[in-house]
């Protein structure tokens, strides 16, 4: 119940304009790290691997450190609970003038007339697993609503039974 509040009222100060967001320049490397450290513990508990692929020399990107780890920690999240093999991927690339972070599992996957629908407030996916829902409906929008805040794009590539990846774009410094 606490998280369900938690994302609303950020939602909520994000759709109003109300956050203060701290922007700096940022190592896209370091903010993926801290998200990992801070989803460790939910990982092992899955016994899964996350691998991080990052490219060296990734250019400074501007933004808000603690948002932009709360997408990352969001997507790992995800990831993990629809994920019964790892590994999972963090991936990090510059291309052309953006850099793009990319978190891809090898889990139960997404239908296609779902892809669109997973980044809308209150959208979920049944967990093909267990046909249990699992989380508020809120990750994703929030996470759309950050990433768009700093200038960049998120989406899905998935497949039913062969995972999904989750991508998103930050212009670079």
């Amino acid at each position: 119940m606490t998280d369900l509040i938690d994302d609303i009222l950020d939602i909520s100060k994000m759709e109003a304009k109300k956050i203060d967001w701290q922007m700096e320049n940022l190592s896209v490397a370091k903010v993926i790290g801290r998200a990992l450290e801070v989803t460790n513990s939910f990982i092992e508990m899955y016994q899964l691997e996350v691998v991080e692929d990052i490219e060296s020399g990734l250019p400074e990107i501007v933004g808000d450190s603690d948002k932009l780890k709360q997408v990352v920690i969001n997507l790992v999240s995800n990831a993990v609970k629809f994920t019964q093999e790892g590994p999972i991927i963090c991936r990090a690339r510059k291309i052309n003038d953006e850099v793009t972070i990319s978190v891809i599992d090898k889990g139960i996957g997404i239908a296609e007339d779902d892809q669109e629908k997973i980044f809308e407030k209150f959208s979920q996916v049944r967990n093909g697993l267990t046909d249990k829902v699992k989380g508020t409906g809120l990750g994703l929008a929030i996470c759309k609503e950050i990433i768009v805040h700093h200038g960049g794009r998120i989406w899905v590539e998935s497949e039913r039974g062969k995972g999904s990846n989750f991508t998103f774009t930050l212009p670079c410094v």
